[in-house]
């Protein structure tokens, strides 16, 4: 064997040259012709503009890393290993673990009386894969697709992506999703579903009222339509009486979607959809082309983490962590925010909405706030027809406290200077 070393050359050290090896190679013509139109969502866009720059940041909708239970993690994590590591290391079914699954579905019965057991769950790799599966199987490019205005940017991104829907847009107010105006537009729309997210809706913050979520099971089973019910925000509700979610109110009529991330650690990636039978069979072999299966190992250790019960302390800590933020977030607006501007108040969620004076566009805001030190996620985005241009959503979650009222100085000195 010849010796390497600072007096004998290697071939690391005289690299030969690579003949197979061209120019930088031009990929574009490659993409297919919906790859080449993908362009960065609006929040990645505003991750982008803050660089480097020193920015309190309301603008990620993340959970409070000072939730994540990492000594539970860790504790779980060895006591799935130890227990059953060739389980929980080996492939597992598309459908996902029965047990996890059986305790999904027990705690829909438990805490919101819906008729659904273990096979009506399949488990996703986050609540995000779901809307992708929904599309996928309800549907056809061009048909119609009920949403609200505003609603969750990502939900557009993934149906856009399937099928280049035409929508049907419903506003959204304090009571959420207007279910009135809904009924109105059936009468000249025949939507493939009705997506809505009815508690704490990111971006709003709205909660949809117990009249109005019966309206809409009435009209689902009326008008023949499905129901996409997105639940991420559901468990974190720090004030007031729970609503039933459309699960209950309309099983046959709803598909179900929900997470993880928002109430145990957003890193797992696991989510869930609960609908009938034959739509779950349905979604299952969408998956599998996709990923096969949610990664075995995630959904040991979060099915333990909900058999043990140790997520009911979890949820406790959070909901009073994620109000007293909200509450440090509305006095420092109701001390600095000039006359004009308005908010709303959830009973929980992470998200707060600011309506801005009619001659304040959030988009155009954001400029002055980068320059001012923060960061927020314009109205505009949110909506899949014309938007309410004077909005922005705010996150409060994820923000230290000092930072938080900081923050919003900041805000308030951008929307002064912004009107001058």
């Amino acid at each position: 064997m010849q010796p390497t070393g600072p007096s004998s050359p290697s071939r690391l050290q005289n690299p030969q040259p690579n003949p197979h090896r061209t120019a930088t190679m031009n990929y574009e013509r490659f993409y297919s012709r919906s790859a080449a139109e993908l362009s960065p969502v609006a929040i990645r866009e505003v991750a982008d503009r803050i660089g480097g720059r020193d920015v309190v940041s309301f603008g990620a909708g993340w959970p409070n890393e000072a939730t994540f239970p990492a000594d539970e993690v860790a504790d779980l994590v060895e006591q799935t290993l130890a227990d059953r590591a060739g389980e929980a290391l080996q492939y597992g079914t598309t459908q996902g673990d029965p047990e996890l699954r059986r305790l999904v579905a027990e705690r829909l019965r438990e805490r919101h009386g819906a008729d659904v057991t273990a096979e009506n769950v399949l488990i996703t790799a986050g609540s995000q894969q779901g809307l992708y599966l929904a599309a996928r199987a309800f549907l056809d490019p061009g048909e119609e697709v009920a949403v609200g205005a505003p609603t969750y940017v990502a939900a557009l991104t993934a149906f856009d992506r399937v099928a280049s829907p035409e929508y049907v847009t419903v506003p959204v107010d304090e009571d959420g999703l207007q279910v009135d105006v809904l009924e109105q537009r059936l009468e000249s729309s025949d939507p493939a579903f009705v997506y809505t997210v009815p508690t704490f809706q990111n971006p709003s913050g709205a909660t949809t009222t117990a009249a109005r979520r019966g309206r809409l099971a009435e009209l689902a089973r009326e008008h023949e339509f499905v129901v996409v019910e997105d639940q991420p925000y559901d468990a974190l509700r720090y004030e007031g009486e729970p609503v039933e979610p459309l699960v209950s109110l309309a099983p046959e009529h709803t598909v179900h979607l929900g997470t993880s991330s928002k109430v145990f650690a957003p890193g797992f990636r696991l989510g869930w959809a609960v609908a009938p039978e034959p739509v779950i069979r349905r979604l299952e072999l969408l998956k599998q082309p996709v990923d096969l299966m949610t990664g075995v190992f995630a959904q040991h250790v979060v099915r333990e983490y909900l058999a043990t019960g140790r997520i009911e302390d979890q949820l406790a800590d959070t909901r009073s962590l994620y109000r007293e933020k909200r509450d440090l977030m509305l006095d420092a607006l109701v001390e600095h925010m000039p006359a004009g501007v308005e908010w709303n108040r959830p009973e929980g969620g992470m998200f707060l909405w600011l309506t801005f004076p009619e001659d304040v566009d959030g988009t155009e805001l954001l400029e002055d706030a980068l320059d001012e030190g923060v960061a927020f996620i314009p109205g505009e985005p949110f909506y899949a027809g014309e938007p309410e241009r004077n909005t922005a959503r705010l996150n409060f979650t994820s923000v230290d406290d000092e930072e938080l009222t900081k923050g919003v100085r900041r805000l308030a000195r951008a929307v002064r200077a912004h009107g001058e």
